[in-house]
C-alpha cells in the first residue's frame, strides 16, 4: 500500500506526468500529430520550473499559516517536530523548548542516516536529557506520523502541543496530526517559511531576473507545492 502511495504520488508530479503525456503521444500518433502536444508538455514544464511561479505556487500555502511570535505561543506538554528540512525545523523545535513553552520535544517521523548523526550531534549540545526527548522514527509518511503521534499522546497524557514544520507543509501536518482530546497548534519560526515580499522586491537585479530562468530547484519547488496543495484535498481520518 505504502508502495502504491509514494507511486501514485511521484507520477502526478509535473517531471513524471509530462514524460508520460509526450510519451503517449508519441506512441500513439504520427510525429506530425504527436508534435503540438510535446510542445504544449515542453512549454508547461519550462513554465514550472520557473522560480518565479515555484514561489508563487507555494505562498498558496505557506501563506495559510499565520507567524505567530514565540511569546504568544500558548503553554504545550511537548513540541512536536516533524521530519525534513534539517536542521531548520529541528532548532524551531529546540528554540521552543529552551523558551520554556514545552518541557518535551518529540521528533517524529523517519530520517536519513546522516540527518540522524547530525541530530545526535545537535542535540548532545543542548544539555537535554533522556526524560525531556521522545523519537518517533517508524512513520513514512504525515498521515502515519499522525497515527502514531496519538497512540504516543495518549500514553504520555498530553493535552496541548506544538507542532512545528515548514510552514508549506504545516496545514496538511496540522490535519493529519489532529487527536481527539489534543489541541495541536501550529508553530513556524520564521526560518520555516518564504522570505517575505519586501524582501524579495529588495533582492539585486540579477536576482529577479533568475527568477525567470528554469532550474530544477524550482522545479522541485513546484512540485511540492502542488504535492501540498493535492493533500489538503484529501480529508483526515480523525
Amino acid at each position: 500500500m505504502f508502495l502504491l502511495y509514494k507511486l501514485f504520488g511521484q507520477l502526478v508530479m509535473p517531471l513524471a506526468l509530462g514524460l508520460l503525456v509526450a510519451l503517449a503521444a508519441t506512441c500513439r500518433w504520427p510525429a506530425r500529430q504527436a508534435r503540438p502536444v510535446l510542445l504544449i508538455v515542453l512549454g508547461v514544464l519550462w513554465l514550472l520550473s520557473l522560480p518565479v511561479v515555484a514561489r508563487q505556487l507555494l505562498r498558496l500555502v505557506d501563506d495559510r499559516v499565520p507567524l505567530t511570535p514565540v511569546a504568544s505561543l500558548p503553554q504545550a506538554d511537548a513540541v512536536v517536530v516533524l521530519s525534513g528540512d534539517f536542521p531548520r525545523r529541528e532548532l524551531c523545535a529546540l528554540h521552543l523548548r529552551h523558551s520554556g513553552k514545552a518541557p518535551v520535544v518529540l521528533f517524529s517521523g523517519r530520517m536519513f542516516e546522516g540527518d540522524i548523526l547530525r541530530l545526535r550531534q545537535l542535540l548532545a549540545m543542548t544539555g537535554l536529557g533522556p526524560e525531556q526527548l521522545r523519537f518517533e522514527q517508524d512513520s513514512r509518511t504525515t498521515t502515519e506520523g499522525g497515527g502514531a503521534f496519538a497512540a504516543l499522546a495518549a500514553k504520555e497524557g498530553w493535552r496541548r502541543v506544538l507542532l512545528v514544520s515548514s510552514a508549506h507543509h504545516l496545514p496538511r501536518a496540522l490535519a493529519r496530526y489532529r487527536t481527539p482530546g489534543v489541541e495541536v497548534v501550529g508553530a513556524v519560526c520564521p526560518e520555516l517559511r518564504l522570505p517575505d515580499r519586501v524582501m524579495m522586491a529588495r533582492r539585486p537585479v540579477e536576482e529577479k531576473v533568475s527568477d525567470w530562468i528554469p532550474t530544477a530547484e524550482g522545479l522541485r519547488g513546484t512540485s511540492i507545492a502542488i504535492r501540498e496543495l493535492l493533500g489538503l484535498l484529501v480529508p483526515s481520518r480523525r
